[in-house]
C-alpha cells in the first residue's frame, strides 16, 4: 500500500481522457508512489480509469490526485492556450511544481504534455528543476518534426528532457537527430500490455466462429477508415457471410459505414469513439479474423498489437512502426494507407487461406508474449521511474 509520507513523488503531465494514460498509471498500483496529475487536453470527461484512481485513493494501491483547476477547466485552457503558446497549462505546471515538488516529472505525450512542460521547466531556475521523462505518443516526432514551428519547440523540448521514451526504435533514434542527449529508457508500448490467452491458438470452435472484420474508425488528417470501407466494398460478394465492426468512429466514419450497408447489405456496426471499454474492444479483436488499421502516420499502433494478440490477422498501414512487430506477408500484412486494393487483396488471401491464418496466428501469439505481456511491461515501466529516482 502506498504510504504519502515517504512515497517519491511524480508529476504527470498528460491527456485525463486518455486510455494509454489510464493503462499507463495503473501499472503502478502498490509500488508507494504517490502521483499528482496534471492535464494537458482538451477534455471533456476524466477517462473512468483515472476517476477511479482518483476516487479510491489508496484503496487500490495507488494514490493520485489531480488539481481543481485542470480537473475542471482543462477545456477552456487548452482553447486559450491555442494563441498563447501553452502559457496558461506552462504556468499551470510550473506552480504544481512549487508546491508539489515532484521528485520526477513525466510528460506523457509530447504536443500538448511535452511543449506545456517546457512552457514550465522556461520559467524555472536550473537548480530547481526535477528529472524530466518524455514519452513521446504515436506519429509526434516522425509527423510533427517536418513543420518547422513544432521542430523548433521539440527541440527545445529535448534539449530540456533528462530521459526519453518511445514505443517505436524509429522515434529513439529520430529523438537523436534533433537533440536529445539525455537516457533513452527501453522502447516499450505505453498501453500497458495485455494478459494473455493461450486458448485462442487451440481453439477450432472459437476458429468457426471468427466472422468478423474489425476494422479501426479514424477518420481525419490522420485515421483513414474510409479506405478500408472502400476495400470491403469490393469484397462485398466474399464478405457476405461476414460481419463489417468499427470502433472509435467519428460522424464521418459512420456516414460512410450506412452508405456502404446500405450499397452491399452487409452487416456493418459502429461504435463511437469512447462508446467502447478496452475490453468490449478486445472481445470483438477475439472474434474477428482480421483487422484493418490504416493512417497516415502512426506510431506502434495499439489497435494492431492489440489485434494480434486476440488472433486477428493485422492489415497495417506502413507508416507505422508496425515492421517492428510483424513481417510483411509472414504475420500480416503491411500497406500503403491510401491503397484500398492491396487492403482487399491481403484480406481475400486471408479469407481464402487458413493454413496462413493458423501459421501468422501462432507467430504473432509468440511476438505478443514475448513483447505485450503486461506482467512483463510493467515490470519495465516501473525500471524507468527506479532508474530515474534512484
Amino acid at each position: 500500500m502506498v504510504q504519502s509520507s515517504s512515497a517519491k513523488r511524480i508529476l504527470v503531465v498528460g491527456m485525463a481522457d486518455s486510455i494509454h494514460l489510464a493503462r499507463w498509471l495503473m501499472q503502478f498500483k502498490d509500488k508507494g508512489y504517490l502521483f499528482r496529475l496534471v492535464s494537458s487536453s482538451p477534455h471533456r470527461r476524466i477517462h473512468p480509469l483515472i476517476k477511479g484512481m482518483l476516487a479510491e485513493g489508496k484503496a487500490n494501491g495507488i494514490e493520485i490526485s489531480i488539481p481543481w483547476v485542470s480537473a475542471k477547466l482543462s477545456l477552456p485552457l487548452w482553447q486559450i492556450d491555442r494563441f498563447t503558446g501553452n502559457l496558461l497549462r506552462g504556468l499551470l505546471v510550473r506552480n504544481e511544481i512549487s508546491k508539489f515538488k515532484p521528485d520526477l516529472v513525466h510528460a506523457l505525450e509530447l504536443q500538448n504534455a511535452g511543449y506545456s512542460t517546457a512552457v514550465a521547466y522556461r520559467g524555472l531556475a536550473k537548480h530547481k528543476r526535477p528529472k524530466l521523462l518524455i514519452t513521446n505518443y504515436g506519429s509526434e516526432i516522425v509527423w510533427f518534426r517536418k513543420l518547422p514551428a513544432h521542430l523548433k519547440k521539440l527541440k527545445e523540448l529535448m534539449g530540456l528532457a533528462d530521459a526519453f521514451s518511445a514505443e517505436c526504435g524509429r522515434d529513439a533514434r529520430l529523438a537523436r537527430e534533433i537533440g536529445f542527449a539525455g537516457q533513452v529508457m527501453e522502447t516499450i508500448p505505453v498501453s500497458g500490455g495485455v494478459k494473455l490467452d493461450s486458448s485462442l491458438l487451440v481453439d477450432q470452435e472459437l476458429d468457426q466462429r471468427r466472422k468478423t472484420i474489425v476494422i479501426k474508425g479514424y477518420q481525419n488528417v490522420w485515421g483513414q477508415a474510409i479506405v478500408a470501407l472502400r476495400a470491403i466494398e469490393s469484397l462485398a460478394d466474399e464478405l457476405s457471410n461476414y460481419r463489417i465492426e468499427l470502433f472509435s468512429c467519428n460522424q464521418k466514419t459512420i456516414q460512410a459505414a450506412s452508405e456502404l450497408r446500405k450499397k452491399t447489405n452487409l452487416e456493418v456496426i459502429t461504435h463511437k469513439k469512447h462508446s467502447l471499454s478496452h475490453v468490449q474492444v478486445l472481445e470483438i479483436m477475439k472474434g474477428s479474423l482480421a483487422y484493418i488499421g490504416l493512417s497516415t502516420s502512426d506510431g506502434i499502433s495499439t489497435s494492431m498489437i492489440e489485434a494480434m494478440s486476440q488472433g486477428a490477422i493485422p492489415i497495417q498501414s506502413n507508416t507505422s512502426c508496425g515492421n517492428e512487430w510483424l513481417t510483411n506477408g509472414e504475420d500480416g500484412f503491411l500497406v500503403e494507407y491510401q491503397d484500398w486494393e492491396a487492403v482487399a487483396k491481403h484480406l481475400l488471401f486471408v479469407l481464402n487461406n487458413p493454413s496462413f491464418v493458423a501459421k501468422a496466428r501462432t507467430k504473432n501469439y509468440q511476438t505478443i508474449r514475448e513483447r505485450y505481456d503486461s506482467d512483463r511491461l510493467s515490470e519495465i515501466a516501473n525500471g524507468y521511474y527506479e532508474k530515474l529516482l534512484g
